[in-house]
């Protein structure tokens, strides 16, 4: 399954709900392209890509703890910026 910037328009209810569903179907390969960070964060594994290039991969925990690339939009997105728990908390 590829999702490609698939709850960008949506409100936050319906966002919740489709991420939740994702998350039910963890057995499945899917590959979500995706701006809206917390739609990502259920998955497995993260490629950041900048430029054409691979940047960063992990799991969303692995790539907080890294304090690059994920870690600078998801602290943007979030307004997480109280403490370095306070942004795992959210994951």
């Amino acid at each position: 399954m590829i999702l490609d910037e698939s709850t960008s328009n949506l409100d936050a209810e319906t966002e919740e709900f489709v991420v939740e569903k994702l998350r039910k179907e963890r057995e499945k390969i899917k590959i979500i392209i995706a701006h809206r960070l917390n739609t990502l964060r259920h998955c497995n594994k993260i490629i950041a890509i900048q430029d054409g290039v691979v940047v960063e991969a992990g799991s969303p925990r692995e790539l907080i703890k890294q304090k690059g690339m994920f870690y600078r939009f998801w602290t943007s997105q979030s307004n997480a910026f109280n403490s370095d728990e306070n942004v795992e908390e959210q994951l």
